[in-house]
C-alpha cells in the first residue's frame, strides 16, 4: 500500500460535537428542551465547528425523545446561532429497511434551503455500504452534504478500508469517516487505518474514537497527525459504553497545537452547570 502523507501540524481541524446524539443512549434522547438550548448556545459560544444534534430516526416502536428525530421544527425552536453548522445522523440499517429509500429521504428531510441542517451523517457497517446509493443520491438532490461513517473499523482489513474510501468518494460524500465501535484501537493502529482511508477517499477524512482503554485523546491526535481533518467528540465523553474522547480535551489540545479556534471556557461552564451531575 502506498503511503499517504500526514497533515502539517498547523492544518486546521474541524471538531464535530455529537454529545446529544451519542449521549442519548443513556436516556432515550429525552433531554429537557432547556438543556438542549443551553447546550446549543454553549457550542456556538465555544465556536465548535459542527454540532450533531441527534439522529433523524426513520422508524421506532417505542418512545424516544426529541433528539432521536431532530426534526426541523424542533431545531427552529432552539433558534441556534447562524454561525453554528448543524448535522444529524442516519442509521444505514434503517435506510436499507425502508420500502423505498427515495421516499424515506423525501419524507424525513426538507430541502436544504428550508432546513438548518447542512450535513447528514450515515453510520454503516461494511455490508451495508453498497446499498446506500439511492438514499445518498436523494439527499444530495435535496441539497445536503454527506459524511459516510464506517463502523467496527477494528474488524476491517486495511485494503477493505481503502475500498470503502473509494466507494464513499464515488457516492460523492464530503467526508469519509471511520468509527472505533469496539474501542479496541491502540495508538499504533491509527495511522495505518487513516492512511488506508485517505488513499481511497482523498483528503477529507475523519474519525470517531471510543475511550474503552483510555486512548481516545491519544488516538484522536494520532488520527490528526495521519490526515484527519475532522474529529468527533462529546462533552465529558458522553456516549454508548465507556464513551468517547472529551470535547473539552480535544479543544484544549488542538488549540495548543494551533489547529483549532474553539474556546474551552463555555464548555467548562456547560459541564459544571448541566453535565457533571
Amino acid at each position: 500500500m502506498a503511503s499517504y502523507p500526514a497533515r502539517a501540524l498547523k492544518t486546521q481541524v474541524k471538531i464535530l460535537d455529537c454529545t446529544l446524539r451519542d449521549g442519548g443512549y443513556y436516556n432515550d434522547w429525552d433531554y429537557s428542551f432547556d438543556l438542549v438550548k443551553r447546550y446549543v448556545d454553549a457550542m456556538a459560544a465555544a465556536q465548535i465547528d459542527i454540532v450533531e444534534l441527534g439522529f433523524r430516526t426513520l422508524q421506532s416502536n417505542h418512545y424516544l425523545g426529541a433528539t432521536a428525530y431532530t426534526s426541523d421544527s424542533f431545531i427552529e425552536r432552539l433558534q441556534p446561532s447562524d454561525n453554528l453548522s448543524l448535522a444529524v445522523m442516519l442509521n444505514a440499517k434503517e435506510i436499507l429497511a425502508a420500502a423505498d429509500a427515495k421516499v424515506a429521504m423525501r419524507s424525513n428531510f426538507a430541502r436544504r434551503s428550508s432546513s438548518r441542517v447542512g450535513l447528514v451523517r450515515i453510520a454503516a457497517n461494511l455490508h451495508e455500504v453498497a446499498g446506500l446509493g439511492t438514499a445518498i443520491d436523494e439527499l444530495h438532490e435535496l441539497g445536503y452534504e454527506i459524511a459516510l461513517n464506517l463502523m467496527q473499523i477494528s474488524e476491517v482489513p486495511l485494503e477493505t478500508i481503502t475500498e470503502f474510501g473509494r466507494q464513499a468518494a464515488a457516492f460523492g460524500a464530503s467526508y469519509g469517516y471511520i468509527a472505533d465501535s469496539f474501542g479496541s484501537l491502540r495508538p499504533r493502529d491509527i495511522a495505518p487505518i487513516m492512511q488506508a482511508l485517505g488513499e481511497g477517499f482523498g483528503n477529507n477524512i475523519g474519525c470517531h474514537l471510543h475511550d474503552n482503554m483510555s486512548y481516545a485523546l491519544t488516538n484522536t491526535m494520532e488520527a490528526v497527525d495521519a490526515g484527519a481533518v475532522i474529529v468527533d467528540a462529546t462533552v465529558q465523553g458522553m456516549g454508548r459504553g465507556p464513551g468517547n474522547v472529551r470535547t473539552e480535551y480535544v479543544v484544549m489540545e488542538l488549540a495548543r497545537r494551533g489547529q483549532s479556534h474553539a474556546k474551552v471556557g463555555p464548555l467548562v461552564n456547560l459541564v459544571e452547570r448541566d453535565f457533571a451531575e
